[in-house]
């Protein structure tokens, strides 16, 4: 008997091994295309921005791509090879990597990144709008559309003069500190048909740094051909008193860099123009002064002929695509509670009123007071009276019609349009 052992194995115990590895090969396989399908739904589920949107894309081909790679190198036996030379170095790639790579360069040829970053971006433009619109935003047409005959005829034949202030209202922002707890107080005095004034205390304070808050003064215009000038007088102290004072002419700028932390000013503006037929609007822009573009609003307005609808909204910028036909301005209509009266500015403007008529028993021979001195003259003479003093303006029997608003939290742009009584 031999008492050699038998080593020799039968041909079906020879299969066994080869046949067990390329099984586990393939459920590894397998695992790993199923980790990428997971990775690839999670990452789709909880991406919300544009860029994690591209950032889903990017992830979800490699790791498809490498499984789908793997895999069919792995049950198919499918064997690549990639070789070359760039820039004098030998580069080869074999196996698995040639599948995926060159089926990944072939898809972005096919399926360009670009593609999906547009539709992201638009698909996240419009999910935005529509939730905006929910929140009684409208659009420039749907508001125009809202508006009625009486109140669109206000835009009339100076609908781009009214655009372009619009636009330069919501995206033009000016360089410079801005305040906190912001008051603005604006009071328009509509004097006669040809000519307007108006008063505007700006109210706040600021922390002290290196940078200055920068006040744009000069007279704002709803059309071109509208002449303005306008005084600046920075007021310090309680009772206030004048600190200084700037003019918009001569070497003289419409804007003026304030180094004091706490503001008190008064803008004195007049306008040379036709009053419009139907109405007007006009425009308060809180981003100019405030940080959080919040703050106190009091407006009013006093008129040589009887007022009639008030109507107010907020104005922002709305995002649109280069596909859009749509200008990129927002509306919401906001409804404040409106007097009959000037109770919401007169309170806030009567200091200023009295310094001013003080000061001017004595005027300074400063081109500002002289100008000043000016607007009142005229003021008088629209309103058929020799003489007026500033605290009497509010007073005038001059005027017909008054009303006044208080937007204790107003935000970004108000827009308020108002028609005349016929």
């Amino acid at each position: 008997m031999s008492t050699t052992p038998n080593t020799q194995m039968s041909p079906r115990a020879a299969k066994i091994k080869p046949e067990a590895a390329h099984d586990r090969l393939i459920w590894a396989a397998v695992g790993l295309a199923g980790a990428a399908l997971a990775t690839a739904v999670y990452l789709t589920i909880h991406s919300g921005t544009a860029q994690e949107m591209i950032f889903v894309y990017r992830v979800t081909l490699l790791l498809l791509f490498f499984a789908i790679s793997t895999v069919s190198a792995a049950i198919f036996s499918a064997k690549a090879s990639l070789d070359g030379s760039f820039l004098g170095l030998g580069l080869k790639l074999g196996g698995p990597a040639v599948l995926w790579i060159v089926t990944l360069i072939l898809f972005t040829k096919f399926y360009p990144e670009d593609s999906l970053t547009k539709q992201a971006l638009e698909g996240r433009i419009q999910q935005d709008w529509n939730a905006r619109q929910s929140d009684s935003w409208s659009d420039y047409a749907g508001w125009k559309a809202r508006l009625g005959d009486d109140f669109a005829d206000v835009l009339g034949n100076h609908e781009t003069d009214t655009l372009r202030n619009l636009f330069w209202n919501v995206y033009y922002l000016p360089p410079g500190e801005r305040l906190e707890d912001v008051q603005v107080t604006t009071l328009f005095l509509y004097l006669s048909p040809k000519y307007m004034m108006k008063l505007q205390r700006i109210q706040g304070h600021r922390k002290a740094t290196n940078r200055r808050f920068r006040l744009y003064y000069g007279g704002k215009t709803s059309k071109l051909t509208t002449a303005s000038n306008s005084v600046l007088l920075v007021g310090q102290g309680d009772p206030v008193r004048v600190k200084d004072a700037y003019f918009d002419g001569g070497e003289s700028r419409p804007e003026q860099n304030l180094e004091q932390t706490d503001i008190n000013c008064l803008i004195i503006s007049s306008y040379d123009d036709q009053v419009v037929e139907n109405g007007e609007y006009v425009t308060t822009n809180m981003r100019d002064y405030a940080k959080n573009h919040r703050g106190a609003l009091r407006f009013g307005i006093a008129a040589f002929r009887p007022l009639g609808e008030v109507r107010s909204w907020w104005l922002n910028a709305r995002t649109v695509s280069d596909d859009d036909e749509l200008l990129p301005l927002a509306f919401r209509e906001i409804k404040p509670n409106v007097e009959q009266n000037l109770e919401a500015v007169e309170k806030d403007l009567k200091p200023w009123l009295k310094l001013l008529d003080d000061t001017l028993q004595q005027p300074p021979a400063d081109k500002p007071w002289q100008m000043v001195q000016e607007q009142l003259k005229r003021a008088a003479a629209e309103s058929g009276v020799e003489t007026v003093k500033a605290s009497e303006l509010l007073n005038s029997s001059a005027f017909k019609g008054r009303w006044s608003l208080e937007a204790p939290e107003a935000e970004d742009v108000v827009l308020t349009m108002f028609l005349w009584q016929h």
